[in-house]
C-alpha cells in the first residue's frame, strides 16, 4: 500500500471565505516501515525508527517546523547559520536516544526498556510542535525588560 499525505484542497464557505477541507490521511502499517538513515550536519548519520517516519510523514505541525528557522535572525549575520526546526528536532530526537539508551546500560536498576526510549525519543522529536516563528526573540532582553516595566507600574499603583 502506497503511503501518500494529500493536500487539504479548500471549500468556499458561506460567507465567502475559503477553508480546509477535512482531509483523511492514510497511512501504511507500522510493519510495512523500516529503519532508514538520514545524513546530519552535525550528528552524522541518524536512524528514524518506523515510529519516527510515520510522525514526520503525516503530521502537518511537523511539516510545518521545516519553514521555520531554529536560529531566528542568526542567519542575517553568520550567513551559513541556516538550520530549521525540522532538522534541530531531528537532532533532539537522535541525543535524547542516547541518552535514554546510556540511562538504560549504566543505571539497570532503573528498569527503562526500550518502549521508554522510544517515548523518550519521540518526545524529543516532537518538542518543537508548539514553537510559532521566531519564538525564542522574546527571550532574554524582551521579558527582562517586560517584567521591569511591571514591576515599574506596581510600584506607581
Amino acid at each position: 500500500m502506497a503511503s501518500s499525505a494529500p493536500s487539504a484542497p479548500s471549500a468556499q464557505s458561506s460567507g465567502g471565505t475559503k477553508r480546509p477541507r477535512e482531509v483523511e490521511y492514510t497511512t501504511r502499517p507500522m510493519e510495512a516501515y523500516h529503519q532508514k538513515r538520514t545524513n546530519d550536519s552535525i550528528h552524522s548519520t541518524i536512524s528514524l525508527c518506523p515510529a519516527m517516519q510515520v510522525l514526520m510523514d503525516h503530521n502537518p505541525y511537523f511539516q510545518r517546523l521545516r519553514k521555520l528557522k531554529q536560529l531566528g535572525v542568526t542567519e542575517s549575520v553568520y550567513i551559513n547559520a541556516t538550520h530549521n526546526r525540522k532538522e534541530h528536532s531531528l537532532g533532539v530526537a537522535h541525543l535524547a536516544e542516547r541518552l535514554a539508551r546510556g540511562l538504560a546500560e549504566r543505571q539497570p536498576k532503573l528498569g527503562i526498556t526500550d518502549k521508554d526510549v522510544l517515548c523518550v525519543k519521540l518526545a524529543g522529536l516532537c518538542h518543537d510542535l508548539g514553537h510559532g516563528p521566531f519564538s525564542h526573540v522574546y527571550d532574554g532582553p524582551f521579558l527582562d525588560a517586560m517584567r521591569a516595566d511591571q514591576a515599574r507600574r506596581k510600584e506607581e499603583v
